[in-house]
């Protein structure tokens, strides 16, 4: 019977589109806080002189220095291509990391970040990154706790910086030394917001302590 034959095929193919397995939706996940190439330590290759501080359990500050990429503009008078140095300051936010600022220097490498706790600005640790500015000289950024973020308060320029300690009056010094040979270092104590200059040192001898960095 035609009639009989027809519902018989079309209840063959119900089975069979039946059988067929179902296309499933895919669902991303959401995006991961290592998704941060600096934070995740990730394709460390890419960075130079990579280095990071953790404050308190919130905050993570990552610094590093790295060559652009190859394009017009981005070589110095000398014909090399320039190194830029970066900063990113990073706060945890709802178990998520999250960038609060990040500072690009052009022409500069060999950045180091050193923490201080026993220098403090609104009860928050100051922290320190050096740069390497050529041969001749390096400079120091003083970052503090500004309200409720980590901001740049404080930047000296000089041919190297140490610290030192002195013993007798238990004070923590910044020494300036001069690029240029046969001048005099210069002390610098911490005021409670920035550094200070309090007098010209005859280099690392003039503290009764140590050279400490």
């Amino acid at each position: 019977m035609p009639y009989k034959k027809t519902l018989f095929s079309l209840f063959l193919l119900t089975t069979l589109a039946a059988c067929q397995p179902g296309d499933k939706s895919v669902v991303s996940a959401p995006p991961q806080q290592d998704a941060i190439p600096v934070l995740s330590k990730a394709n460390l290759s890419d960075f130079e002189n990579y280095s990071m501080l953790s404050i308190q359990d919130d905050w993570k500050i990552v610094s590093w220095s790295s060559k652009p990429l190859s394009q017009p503009g981005n070589k110095n008078k000398a014909g090399f291509s320039s190194t830029v140095s970066i900063v990113s300051i990073l706060k945890k936010e709802k178990q998520t990391w999250r960038v609060i600022s990040q500072k690009q220097f052009a022409d500069s490498y060999n950045p180091r970040l050193q923490l201080h706790t026993e220098f403090t600005l609104a009860r928050k640790p100051v922290f320190v990154l050096k740069i390497q500015q050529g041969a001749a000289y390096e400079e120091l950024q003083v970052y503090g706790m500004v309200q409720t973020e980590y901001k740049l308060l404080q930047t000296l320029i000089a041919g190297a910086f140490e610290w030192t300690y002195d013993a007798v009056g238990n004070k923590k010094t910044l020494l300036a030394i001069p690029a240029t040979p046969g001048e005099q270092a210069e002390s610098y104590q911490w005021n409670g917001q920035q550094f200070m200059l309090i007098n010209a040192a005859d280099g690392v001898n003039a503290t009764t302590g140590y050279v400490v960095d």
